[in-house]
């Protein structure tokens, strides 16, 4: 997908971005090849319909046991259900356990602006606040992160 059809496909789920956003959307090349299978198996997981859908928080601790797009990569980490009650990533109270549960919980300390706290409010605001499923949020990955089929 082109970053300008990316663009307007959020933007017809989201609502108008600023420009901060825009470029957040920007797509990069992921160089560590640790972190792009961690983010590929992410998307996988996303796509794979093994995960309801949650939103206000990273798991739903119901009969449903939703997850929010964020609480798929923690749970794919090995992040307990229990743990993933307290909010979003970076203010979980355990080691991350692997490159993709670190970058979440640093976005202050990704490399090469990958993945930014505006990144995250993009794929938050499209899980919580829009009808965007966990496939879109996965079209959203794949663009942002150069991953074709």
């Amino acid at each position: 997908m082109k970053y300008k059809e990316l663009l307007n496909e959020v933007e017809y789920h989201y609502g108008t971005l600023s420009n901060d956003k825009k470029i957040a959307l920007l797509p990069r090349t992921v160089e560590d090849k640790d972190l792009l299978n961690e983010i590929k198996e992410w998307i996988d997981a996303l796509e794979s319909g093994q995960y309801e859908q949650a939103s206000e928080t990273l798991h739903e601790d119901t009969v449903f046991g939703g997850y929010c797009c964020l609480g798929v990569a923690c749970s794919l980490a090995g992040i307990s259900d229990d743990d993933l009650h307290c909010g979003q990533p970076n203010e979980l109270e355990v080691d991350p356990v692997n490159k993709l549960t670190e970058w979440l919980m640093n976005p202050s300390k990704s490399r090469l602006d990958l993945y930014t706290s505006k990144f995250e409010r993009i794929l938050i605001g499209l899980n919580d606040e829009t009808e965007a499923g966990f496939d879109f949020i996965a079209k959203v990955l794949k663009a942002k992160y150069k991953i074709y089929e």
